[in-house]
């Protein structure tokens, strides 16, 4: 199983879900897949999808990517409200899940799997917050509310750390009026260098939470649970 990454990924997993359910009778291959991770192409290497496949895709891609411009279209120029937010956020979803639809029936049963194992893989520890995904692997209700109170302190501290070492920055730049073009695009820029580089400063700290988190949610999880999640996850995929 991976584990490495930041724990700043990991902020908010009480909201954590894989994919959009498709209906009641959808498989548990098909909620774990996360279509969007098909655009890289070690992932569709790794499938071994056909080019026929990929243009069905990308015919589906293009049909979202249409309507989201004609959504766009609709309110532009309208102040984004939160009536208007609550407007918008199902046809989001709604849209999103059919395309997860289209997509995931050009896939093949093995391919499906397999675009589920790689989701859990960079899901990691983030996973097991997601109620399905726990009792799939064993866990009770009590012990998944635990995971997730562990991973949300671990990612609130963590979130805490990067916030303030990048604020000082944020404040720097804040109110600066460039004078072109030109000048905007270099403070960008350099704004961009420098927030990556306070990032980079905490990183100790943030490495120590990360730590400290995985530490707890070992002793959360019974190691029978952890084994069979680490079964859901397949062979390790690896960029080559």
């Amino acid at each position: 199983m991976q584990y490495a990454g930041k724990m700043r990924a990991a902020v908010a997993v009480a909201t954590l879900f894989i994919g959009l359910a498709i209906s009641a009778a959808e498989t548990f291959d098909q909620y774990v897949s996360d279509i969007r991770i098909l655009q890289a192409k070690p992932v569709q290497k790794e499938l071994g999808l056909t080019e026929a496949q990929r243009a069905k895709m990308n015919q589906a891609a293009q049909r979202n990517r249409d309507f989201l411009q004609t959504l766009d279209n609709k309110y532009r120029g309208q102040k984004m409200t939160p009536e208007i937010q609550k407007e918008i956020q199902p046809q989001i979803g709604r849209q999103f899940q059919k395309l997860k639809v289209e997509v995931l029936a050009v896939l093949t049963s093995a391919q499906t799997k397999r675009l589920g194992e790689i989701t859990l893989q960079r899901a990691a520890w983030t996973g097991l917050a997601d109620e399905r995904v726990a009792k799939e692997a064993g866990l009770t209700p009590a012990q998944t509310k635990q995971v997730r109170s562990i991973l949300e302190t671990g990612g609130g501290k963590a979130m805490a750390v990067s916030q303030a070492a990048i604020n000082p920055v944020l404040k720097k730049y804040q109110g600066v009026k460039p004078k072109d073009e030109a000048e905007a695009k270099a403070l960008r820029e350099k704004a961009q260098k420098e927030v990556m580089a306070a990032r980079r400063s905490v990183d100790p700290e943030v490495n120590r939470i990360q730590d400290e988190t995985i530490k707890k949610l070992k002793a959360a999880v019974p190691a029978s649970a952890l084994a069979k999640y680490q079964k859901m996850q397949g062979k390790t995929f690896r960029v080559k």
